[in-house]
């Protein structure tokens, strides 16, 4: 609790701030003293329908006398709400083919400014220009997408090469040159024909001899 001079002192220093400045002092504490005060859940119908009667009641500018009604409710939460969904002037209805397609047509001339956007439409906000062309995004993302999954096809590994057998085929000729043992045992034969080890020469040489 403040002591009475400390508050004497608070009250001399609100005097000097300009009202803007007070609503942002006050939205200050209202966050770091309401940690609900940060939440982004969606407003349900009961505070909708009390919105618009704070509305009706305070007019459309004093938003700090609105939000103090919703607890857990900044004065930027409650603006945004009424003006982007719950005004009356604002049209929240089907968007008809002849918007889509002048909504496609200004984001090629303009990009994202939202705001120049929605200067071409009848009562439609640039949060709902925004989100109308999410929507239609989504759509022609979707639409392009496949059907159906690829099927995957299992490709066998090709056979081994074979061995070629030929019907014709013919045993192989045995050499007609004498072996060593042949040699050996008929000294009288051609010893010029086969080539051997030089010992065998000079052992046959000796049984010649």
């Amino acid at each position: 609790m403040f002591s009475e001079d400390e508050q004497f002192k608070l009250s001399m220093i609100l005097k000097k701030i300009t009202s803007d400045e007070m609503a942002i002092l006050q939205e200050y504490f209202r966050k770091t003293m309401n940690p609900q005060a940060n939440s982004r859940s969606s407003f349900t119908s009961e505070e909708d329908e009390k919105l618009k009667e704070m509305v009706a009641k305070y007019g459309e500018s004093n938003w700090n006398d609105i939000s103090r009604h919703f607890p857990g409710r900044t004065t930027r939460q409650c603006r945004e709400r009424y003006r982007h969904y719950l005004n009356p002037m604002i049209k929240n209805g089907e968007w008809t083919r002849e918007e889509d397609e002048l909504l496609l047509e200004k984001y090629e001339e303009f990009g994202s400014k939202w705001v120049q956007i929605a200067k071409f439409f009848n009562s439609r906000t640039d949060i709902n220009v925004k989100n109308r062309w999410i929507v239609l995004m989504r759509k022609r993302a979707n639409s392009s997408s496949p059907t159906s999954q690829p099927q995957l096809v299992e490709v066998s590994s090709p056979p081994k090469p074979r061995k070629a057998f030929f019907l014709n085929q013919q045993p192989p000729v045995p050499s007609s040159q004498p072996t060593l043992y042949e040699m050996k045992s008929n000294p009288y034969s051609d010893i010029h024909s086969t080539i051997f080890d030089q010992s065998d020469f000079i052992d046959l040489s000796l049984e010649i001899l």
